[in-house]
C-alpha cells in the first residue's frame, strides 16, 4: 500500500505546488473549441464528497447541471486501473493498524500536494469525481460555473469561475529554448509559462525527418535551476535537434517551439588501429583488425552505406576481441565500416574506413519434375516452380547430341512461368532432341541444369507419292506395278479405286511388294481411276492425288434365254429374255433353206419379241436371233427350223 501511495508523492514532486488552504476550493477551466472542461481540488483527497455543478450566463439564471461523487472502488479497478483504485481508496486493503498508520502518513504528504496531483492526473481527477465536461455550451458566450462541495449533506466549500467560449484556449508555445553542452549530456532550458503546465521534450538526428518524444513522465525542475532537462542518451559528435511543447492540466499539448541544434562534443582519442581485413560471403562479412595492447581495451564496430555519414554501431556490447562477424546485410550493396577503441570509458576516433562489396554468387536450386509432352510441331514443357525470393525466371536449352557441349538456348526472353512451348516444323520428326532447363536469379546466377530429356516429335510426314509405272488389263483381272518408295520407315502399300465419290481400298492385307493383281468384278466396264499409296510405320499415308485411268472394255456378249417360236396361221411370233444390264437390242435373221443364206428381216429393235408375217406355209424357214449390248458385243442364238404340218 505504501508503494502504491508513493505514486501520489512522485506526481506531486513532479508538479508545481499551489497554496494549500483545505477549505479553499481551487478550480480550473478550459474551452477546447467544443466543450468546457472543469477540474477542481477537493478539501481532502481521501474523503468522500458530493459535488454540485451550477452554470449561468448573461441571459440565463444559475442552474444545477450536474451532480458527481467519487467513483466506486470496483469501477475504478475495472475501468481505470487497480493501482489507481488503491490510491482513491487507500484504506481498502489495509490489513492491520500498522498498515493504516503508514497510509495515514503517506496521505498527509499527498494532502499537502493535492493541487498538483489533481491538476497533473486527469484519470485520478475523474476517479475522485472532480472532473467534468460540459458539452452543452454554445460558441461566443460567457458562462459562470459554481462548484459546491458537500460532506454528509453539509456544504463545506464552494467557488465560482468565469469562462468564455469565443476562442479555443491552447497551451502557449514556449520561447527562448536554449541548449547547454555538459560533460556527458545535453541540457535544455527555456522560459517557463504557467505554473500549471508541464512539458514534453522531442529530439531527432539532424538528417532525420521525425521527432521522437524522449521524456517518459513530467519533467522535474526548479524555477531557478541552471537547466530543466538533461539528455544523457546521446552519442558524441552526432548532431541533434530539439523542440519543446507545453502541456496544460487537461493534457492538451501546444505546438513545437523553435528548434535548437547542437551536439555533444567530446575530445576523442586517436585510433591505433591501422589495418582492417575483411572476408565477405553471401552469409556473412568478417572483419579482423590489429589487436591493441593494454588492459581494459574494448572495440566498437560502425557501419554505413555512405562514406561520410549515417554510421551506426553494430555491436550491442563492447567487443573484447579484434574480430566481428556481420550477418545482417543485403547482397549487392556497398558497406563502409570503421572501428573505434574504447579505453577507460573513452572512445577513440574512427579508424580508417573499409569498403566491402558483397555480391550474390549463390545460384538458385535446380528445377525439379521437368516433363515434355509432344504434339505435332510442338514440345510442351512443364516443371515445378523454384521457391526463391530473388528468382528471375528460367532458361530452356536444346541440342541434337547430348555429348555436345554447345547447347542452344531457345528462349529469347527469360521465362517467368513454369511452362514453355517450343514450336518447330512438323517435318522435323525423324531426329531425337535433348532438352534441359535452368533457373536464374535477379543477379543472373544460374542453377545447375535439370535432368536431360531425350525426345522426338510424332511423325506426321507421309512418304512420297507413289508413281504407277505399268498396268495390264485382262478379261477378268487387272495387274498394277509401281515404283518402290525409298523411306526408312516404310510399312506397306495400299491400292484404291474410285466408286462414285468414294475411294475404296482394294487390298485386304497390307502390300509389301510393288505389284498387285486385282480380280475384276463381273460386267465391269467404262473408265476407272486407280491409285497406290505408301504408308509408313507411324501410319502416315502418302497423297492419293496421283492416279491412272483404266478403260475397261465389255467383251462379254449378252445371254439369250427362254426363246419361244409360236407358229400361227401364216406367221411366227418370236420371243426371248435377256437379263444383262447393258442389253441394247436385237435383230432377226431368216433363211428359206434353199442356199442357207440368212437375211435381216427385222432391222435393229429394242424389245424382246418379233412377229414374222405373210409367210408361205408350204416352205421351211430357219431363224437366228442376234442380241447386242451397249458395248457392241453380239450373241447369236441357235438356228431354229420352222415348218407347217401338212
Amino acid at each position: 500500500m505504501v508503494r502504491i501511495l508513493s505514486i501520489l508523492v512522485i506526481i506531486g514532486l513532479s508538479c508545481f505546488a499551489i497554496n494549500k488552504d483545505n477549505m479553499n476550493l481551487k478550480i480550473m477551466a478550459k474551452y477546447d473549441g467544443q466543450n468546457v472542461l472543469l477540474k477542481w481540488v477537493p478539501p481532502y483527497i481521501s474523503n468522500n464528497y458530493k459535488y454540485k455543478i451550477y452554470r449561468s450566463s448573461e441571459k440565463s439564471e444559475k442552474q444545477l447541471i450536474q451532480k458527481q461523487t467519487k467513483k466506486t472502488y470496483e469501477y475504478v479497478k475495472n475501468n481505470v486501473s487497480k493501482e489507481l483504485a488503491r490510491v482513491v481508496y487507500p484504506y481498502k486493503n489495509a490489513k492491520n493498524l500498522s498498515d493504516k498508520l503508514k497510509i495515514t502518513l503517506s496521505l498527509q504528504n499527498a494532502q499537502a500536494m493535492r493541487s498538483g496531483i489533481i491538476l497533473r492526473n486527469n484519470d485520478l481527477a475523474k476517479a475522485l469525481g472532480v472532473y467534468f465536461i460540459d458539452s452543452s455550451v454554445r460558441m461566443k458566450k460567457k458562462y459562470t460555473y459554481t462548484i459546491e462541495v458537500y460532506e454528509k449533506d453539509k456544504l463545506i466549500a464552494s467557488n465560482s469561475l468565469n469562462i468564455s467560449t469565443f476562442k479555443e484556449l491552447k497551451p502557449k508555445t514556449i520561447t527562448n529554448l536554449q541548449m547547454i553542452n555538459g560533460k556527458d549530456f545535453i541540457a535544455l532550458k527555456w522560459d517557463l509559462g504557467s505554473a500549471f503546465n508541464s512539458y514534453n521534450i522531442y529530439r531527432k538526428l539532424i538528417n532525420s525527418s521525425q521527432y521522437i518524444k524522449i521524456n517518459k513522465g513530467y519533467i522535474n525542475f526548479q524555477k531557478n535551476s541552471a537547466y530543466y532537462f538533461k539528455d544523457r542518451d546521446v552519442e558524441p559528435n552526432k548532431m541533434y535537434q530539439y523542440v519543446v511543447t507545453s502541456v496544460d492540466p487537461f493534457d492538451y499539448e501546444g505546438e513545437y517551439c523553435l528548434p535548437v541544434t547542437g551536439y555533444l562534443k567530446i575530445k576523442e582519442q586517436s585510433n591505433p588501429i591501422k589495418n582492417i581485413n575483411t572476408v565477405a560471403t553471401n552469409q556473412y562479412i568478417k572483419l579482423i583488425w590489429d589487436e591493441v595492447n593494454g588492459k581494459n581495451i574494448f572495440y566498437n564496430v560502425y557501419r554505413s552505406v555512405e562514406l561520410t555519414a549515417g554510421y551506426k554501431k553494430l555491436n550491442k556490447k563492447p567487443l573484447t576481441k579484434s574480430i566481428y562477424i556481420d550477418e545482417n546485410f543485403l547482397l549487392n550493396r556497398n558497406y563502409y565500416y570503421y572501428i573505434t577503441v574504447v579505453k577507460d570509458k573513452k572512445e577513440s576516433k574512427p579508424s580508417i574506413k573499409k569498403l566491402v562489396s558483397v555480391r550474390d554468387v549463390t545460384p538458385p536450386v535446380t528445377p525439379k519434375n521437368f516433363k515434355i509432352v509432344t504434339k505435332p510441331g510442338k514440345f510442351v514443357m512443364s516443371w515445378d516452380s523454384v521457391k526463391q525470393k530473388d528468382l528471375l525466371g528460367y532458361r530452356v536449352y536444346r541440342t541434337m547430341d547430348d555429348n555436345n557441349a554447345q547447347w542452344e538456348m531457345i528462349n529469347k526472353e527469360i521465362i517467368k512461368e513454369t511452362t514453355f512451348v517450343h514450336n518447330v516444323p512438323k517435318t522435323l520428326s525423324r531426329n531425337f532432341y535433348f532438352y534441359k532447363i535452368t533457373a536464374v536469379d535477379k543477379n543472373f546466377n544460374e542453377s545447375s541444369p535439370s535432368k536431360i530429356i531425350k525426345i522426338k516429335l510424332p511423325d506426321v510426314t507421309p512418304p512420297d507419292a507413289v508413281v504407277i509405272t505399268d498396268y495390264k488389263v485382262y478379261k477378268n483381272r487387272l495387274i498394277l506395278e509401281w515404283k518402290n518408295v525409298i523411306v526408312p520407315d516404310l510399312s506397306h502399300y495400299n491400292v484404291y479405286t474410285q466408286i462414285g465419290k468414294k475411294l475404296v481400298k482394294l487390298n485386304k492385307k497390307p502390300l509389301v511388294f510393288t505389284k498387285f493383281e486385282y480380280i475384276l468384278p463381273k460386267n465391269l466396264q467404262g473408265q476407272k481411276k486407280y491409285m497406290v499409296t505408301a504408308v509408313d510405320k507411324t501410319g502416315n499415308e502418302s497423297s492419293k492425288d496421283s492416279f491412272i485411268i483404266v478403260n475397261h472394255l465389255d467383251l462379254i456378249a449378252p445371254k439369250i434365254e427362254n426363246i419361244k417360236y409360236d407358229i400361227q396361221k401364216n406367221q411366227v411370233k418370236i420371243s426371248f429374255d435377256v437379263k444383262d444390264s447393258d442389253y441394247n437390242g436385237f435383230e432377226i435373221f431368216r433363211s428359206s433353206g434353199k442356199n442357207m443364206k440368212y437375211y435381216n428381216i427385222s432391222t435393229f429393235q429394242r424389245g424382246m419379241s418379233y412377229i414374222d408375217k405373210k409367210l408361205d406355209i408350204k416352205r421351211v424357214y430357219f431363224y437366228q436371233i442376234r442380241v447386242y449390248d451397249k458395248a457392241g458385243n453380239v450373241r447369236i442364238s441357235d438356228t431354229k427350223e420352222i415348218k407347217w404340218q401338212k
